[in-house]
């Protein structure tokens, strides 16, 4: 599907939302003590699972509303770092990691409130600048519901709990097929001539190609 569909944006911040929500009432009863349990990622609790997601809700709000602060900030931030490994990631989760849960809850909520409401205003192909080539706005929400699903399931695992596959998950694989290619510039590989197809069964038995 094009960038350029109508409905595309729409559709795509919806799914956005609901998989926000399941993240959200898996939060929701934690006392502040079951922030601190550990997650698969190593060396991150709970809290840093929210904390990274709403950093880079505000900074992806950031990219459609002040591209040059974005890229400057950028720039500042991971000078002398290797953003291809965890290095960024881990200096970010670590700024915050004294936050109140309570805090760390009602930041993720105000971001992802926001990034949804500014994105929704956007044309699905309007080009945003990121810490990798620049996005469409499309693709950016995308990157936001991927990184929800996947760092979501880092809080499901430490909490024990096993989230029903849904639909959404459509937009996870699109996203790893449309990057291939950056993968592989990524780590100084050429980019395969030969076309790659992918299909997968999807939860609801429909065979995504």
């Amino acid at each position: 599907m094009s960038d350029r569909s109508p409905g595309l944006l729409a559709g795509l911040l919806d799914d956005l939302v609901a998989e926000t929500e399941v993240l959200t009432g898996m939060l929701a009863p934690l006392d502040d003590p079951a922030w601190e349990r550990p997650t698969p990622a190593p060396g991150w609790a709970i809290r840093d699972q929210v904390s990274h997601l709403a950093y880079f809700d505000d900074a992806a709000t950031l990219a459609a509303t002040d591209p040059g602060r974005l890229r400057a900030e950028t720039a500042a931030l991971t000078g002398g770092l290797d953003t291809r490994g965890a290095a960024l990631a881990d200096q970010i989760a670590g700024r915050y990691r004294q936050l109140p849960p309570a805090e760390l809850r009602d930041w993720l909520r105000r971001a992802r409130a926001e990034y949804v409401r500014v994105l929704g205003g956007l044309d699905a192909g309007t080009r945003l600048p990121w810490y990798g080539p620049d996005m469409s706005a499309a693709s950016s929400v995308t990157a936001r519901l991927m990184e929800t699903w996947a760092h979501g399931q880092d809080v499901a695992d430490a909490l024990g709990v096993r989230r029903p596959a849904t639909a959404r998950l459509r937009h996870v694989a699109h996203l790893g097929v449309a990057t291939l290619g950056f993968s592989f510039i990524r780590n100084g590989r050429g980019v395969p001539a030969a076309p790659v197809r992918m299909e997968l069964a999807g939860p609801d038995g429909e065979t995504w190609s």
